[in-house]
């Protein structure tokens, strides 16, 4: 009898374990099969990553013309691709906001350098989305990035603040400013942060 309780009991704690786990868990999937994201006790919150996409995944990804098609190359592809980068960086922009497409075509291109993309509206696309489509290697010996896509820094900071909290949790949308800092609806920020070795 004493055996058969201590089954249940060990049952029993399992379960109470398990619930808890669940209430503690920082993303689970609902009823619908969407993901949930719940804050820990600091405030903190997986960041949801579905909002990185093209206008924050609320339109579809344009066709956009294809000005350049760059043919896969048995060496290296780094001056090949970005030649037709610099060629698109100089045409004009669309009243969509873009320059035009650089098409590679399917194969295997090996890049031992760097790729930079330095102007807007500027589409790299390859084909197909398997083993047997568009497959860029990193083949170089150094740990830079791949594809560094930058712009100018050709704003100037008017003026400049420090935010009233001590802490701002992860994935928070808000926000305090002091009282004496002057925005108005439309204005453009510029959000620093500076990492500490204790984060």
């Amino acid at each position: 009898m004493k055996y058969k309780f201590f089954i249940y009991f060990l049952f029993f704690l399992k379960i109470l374990c398990f619930s808890e786990s669940q209430d503690n868990a920082p993303v689970v999937v609902d009823d619908r099969g969407h993901l949930k994201y719940f804050a820990d006790n600091k405030g903190d919150r997986i960041p949801d990553f579905s909002y990185c996409g093209y206008f924050a995944r609320e339109k579809n990804i344009p066709d956009i013309e294809v000005k350049v098609i760059v043919p896969c190359v048995n060496k290296d592809a780094t001056l090949l691709i970005q030649r037709a980068i610099d060629y698109v960086s100089k045409l004009p922009l669309n009243k969509n906001g873009f320059r035009g497409c650089i098409l590679l075509e399917k194969g295997v291109y090996k890049i031992y350098g760097r790729l930079k993309i330095n102007a807007s509206g500027i589409v790299l696309r390859g084909k197909g989305y398997d083993s047997e489509g568009t497959i860029l290697i990193a083949s170089g010996t150094n740990r830079e990035t791949l594809i560094k896509v930058s712009g100018k820094k050709d704003f100037k900071i008017l003026e400049e603040n420090k935010i009233k909290q001590d802490y701002v949790p992860v994935s928070s949308t808000e926000i305090e400013i002091p009282d004496e800092f002057n925005l108005n609806i439309g204005d453009l920020i510029f959000i620093r942060r500076r990492v500490l070795k204790n984060g």
